[in-house]
């Protein structure tokens, strides 16, 4: 079985949340302070080594806010918490089932024991209670030999905690560890007692893995952890023949020990006899029973230096840990085994990074006959890679709020289909939206561009990072509307910036996401604009797109005209280049080609103006490289490509050699950058510079965000 749902409810910055997790690997991801240790910290707590007593619970662990009570402001913690996993699968663990003495279920089952309506967990009554307020007449007792034929009736295991306190100001917690089952038949729910680690490992082993690991929690070598059922597994899968020279070994060991402290135990023994008789002190580096002998075994590491790996560095025993408990689950739990770590990127350098996330993916893929799983809170982008993006849950607090909220890609099946189709681009170069409060959506070398612009405005360098603002290149227009469609499902602000062609061909395809889109007025605007479309761009420009000896265009266009006068007939290839150039050659229509048509202008006006509104800007003045003033286009002579054009003139930037208002028409791109930042949505730049009025408004609104994080 897999964890396939979280519901958590008044747990820490944890309000109410209802998380759906797939089998392999799940990301958390957001911002520190967004409660994503928290969600670990809930999982760690129902599923950690230890069982979960009221000692694990602690008023602080209730989640709080800030009432005023008589004038004052008082912190009030909830009185109840919840917190519960829904395990969804077929596969046990017989060897643990087989532990198991009894089980016993009530009779009566339930329809429902939470749900999550209107961003509310709702806990249902019945869960509330504990064993001793069932009557013994509604209660069925399974013993051991029968659970196995027990647990295939049942499709879904719910394990759950529910703390309460009387009232606000009690300290004593009443706390209940819970099992429901779901029967596959009648689709009730039913409480079971009593919970063993035993019993919960037969249906899933866990590990979780805070952010700062210590070998000594990790790797606790006694009968309860997996760390000491690998050790004891080991130890006890060694040959005879072993274990006799071990036990020789060992004796000469301690005849040896003792001839060290010879004298110390005979002084000891001395001053003991008045006290205790028949007392015999020795010092050992050995237990005698040689069974228990595992119990004290370290690992060592050698990176050129022997030594404990509790002296090593946190990326060494990161990955040591993570493969250990891989080992574990391959070799000795060979069932469905859970593994959630807090940001295992802590300490590791990139590459490191890649080689952990790549053996995680091996631990996901280690048995195709169990379902194991990994959840993993990290803000490193290469764990994001070769996971799919429906197992993405980003995790946020909205401003001046203290509640943490989740947010995931929709299970719709066109809506993923889509998704597929930049899956890749995601995952290689644009996964860093992830991790965004706010998204610029671009077609293309804005995405350079607009970042040094914004710098510019505000006299700030990284003032984009410094808001969390990330400018992601979508690789073509008619990838929009896949981009929206994910940052909205993940709560994540975007402003689009389009070329002035999108208004031609595209727009349509983000309708949904333009309140008021009018289809209607969209087509008599494209109908105006092909009246002012001219036939061609000029000859000198043609030439450069079709006629460029260098071009393989040319080459094939020279091909077929030859084809078509050797022949003398028609060549039908001539007609699917013809498709393909004629675009390039074409003159596109700008913005000022209306100059003259008031009438128009108005209307087309009116129209961008809401576009700018559902944050859409379409570029008047065509696309970025008609926004070059001239000595743009003379210190780029000789660069070809567009994006090398872009860069060489942020390279000018850079160096200082020009400003970049010396080099583009800005003005476009700062009112967008003065949108998404919140400020100014309806004020021009002046002079190429924000007023000091609007950068004043926009440091204090750094500032308080800047709070709010920490």
């Amino acid at each position: 079985m897999y964890i396939s749902e979280l519901y958590i409810k008044n747990f820490r910055s944890i309000k109410d949340i209802h998380l759906k997790f797939n089998n392999g690997k799940n990301i958390l991801i957001g911002k520190n302070n967004a409660g994503k240790s928290n969600i670990i910290k809930a999982l760690d707590l129902l599923m950690g080594e230890k069982l979960p007593t009221k000692n694990s619970i602690e008023t602080k662990d209730f989640y709080a806010s800030e009432e005023t009570v008589r004038g004052i402001k008082q912190t009030i913690h909830e009185t109840e918490l919840f917190i519960a996993v829904k395990l969804t699968g077929s596969v046990i663990e017989k060897e643990n089932i087989k532990k198991v003495k009894y089980i016993k279920q009530e009779r009566f089952g339930i329809d429902y024991w939470a749900k999550y309506e209107d961003g509310k967990v709702i806990i249902n009554d019945k869960i509330k209670t504990d064993l001793i307020d069932f009557e013994t007449r509604n209660l069925d007792t399974f013993e051991s030999e029968n659970l196995g034929y027990w647990i295939n009736d049942k499709d879904e295991v719910i394990f759950y905690i529910y703390a309460q306190r009387e009232n606000v100001e009690s300290e004593e917690i009443r706390l209940i560890h819970g099992m429901l089952v779901k029967d596959k038949i009648d689709e009730k729910y039913f409480r079971c007692f009593s919970i063993s680690k035993n019993l919960r490992e037969a249906f899933v082993t866990s590990s979780i893995l805070p952010a700062f690991r210590e070998p000594a929690n990790q790797l606790k070598a006694n009968n309860w952890t997996w760390y000491g059922k690998l050790l004891k597994s080991l130890w006890d899968s060694k040959s005879e023949g072993i274990n006799e020279e071990i036990k020789t070994q060992s004796d000469l060991i301690r005849k040896s020990i003792d001839k060290v402290f010879e004298d110390a135990t005979e002084d000891l023994k001395e001053k003991l006899h008045e006290l205790i008789n028949y007392s015999y002190i020795s010092f050992r580096m050995l237990p005698n029973a040689n069974d228990d002998a595992y119990k004290n075994i370290s690992i060592y590491v050698n990176d050129g230096y022997e030594s404990k790996l509790s002296e090593k560095g946190s990326g060494i025993q990161s990955a040591l840990i993570i493969g250990l408990f891989s080992y574990y689950c391959s070799t000795f739990h060979k069932t469905n085994s859970v593994l959630a770590v807090e940001e295992p990127e802590l300490f590791l350098h990139p590459h490191a990074r890649r080689m952990l996330s790549n053996k995680l993916d091996e631990f996901v893929s280690l048995n195709d006959n169990f379902n194991n799983q990994v959840i993993i809170a990290t803000h490193s982008q290469e764990f994001i890679r070769n996971t799919e993006i429906e197992n993405i849950i980003v995790v946020r607090k909205p401003k001046n709020s203290n509640k943490t909220k989740t947010y995931s890609l929709s299970k719709d099946e066109k809506t993923i289909q889509d998704i597929q189709k930049i899956k890749q681009l995601l995952w290689s170069k644009n996964s860093e939206l992830f991790f965004a409060d706010k998204v610029i959506l671009v077609e293309g070398g804005e995405e350079y561009i607009i970042p040094s612009i914004a710098d510019f405005t505000f006299d700030q360098h990284g003032i984009l990072d410094k808001q969390n603002v990330s400018v992601i290149k979508v690789g073509g227009k008619t990838q929009f509307g896949i981009y929206l469609t994910l940052l909205k499902d993940l709560g994540i602000d975007y402003f689009v910036i389009a070329d002035f062609d999108y208004l031609e061909n595209g727009l349509e395809q983000i309708g949904n996401f333009i309140d008021g889109f009018d289809h209607n007025a969209l087509g008599q605007i494209r109908t105006e604009m092909m009246k002012y479309k001219d036939d061609y761009k000029k000859s000198k420009e043609i030439r450069k797109k079709i006629l460029d000896p260098n071009q393989k265009d040319a080459k094939t266009l020279c091909y077929i005209l030859d084809d078509m006068c050797s022949k003398q007939e028609f060549n039908d290839d001539l007609l699917s280049l013809w498709e393909f150039l004629r675009p390039k050659v074409i003159k596109k229509v700008s913005y000022k080609d209306f100059e003259s048509d008031l009438y128009f202008r108005k209307k087309l006006d009116e129209y961008l103006d809401n576009l700018l509104k559902n944050n859409v800007m379409i570029l008047k003045s065509g696309e970025l490289e008609d926004y070059y003033k001239e000595l743009a286009i003379e210190v780029t002579k000789g660069v070809t490509g567009k994006e090398l054009k872009v860069l060489k003139l942020l390279e000018i930037v850079d160096k200082g050699d020009y400003k970049i208002n010396e080099l583009l028409n800005i003005d476009d791109y700062q009112k967008a950058i003065l949108q998404v930042l919140s400020i100014g949505k309806t004020s021009k730049p002046k002079n190429n510079k924000i007023s000091k009025s609007e950068h004043i408004e926009l440091e204090l609104t750094v500032r308080q965000e800047d709070e709010i994080r920490i």
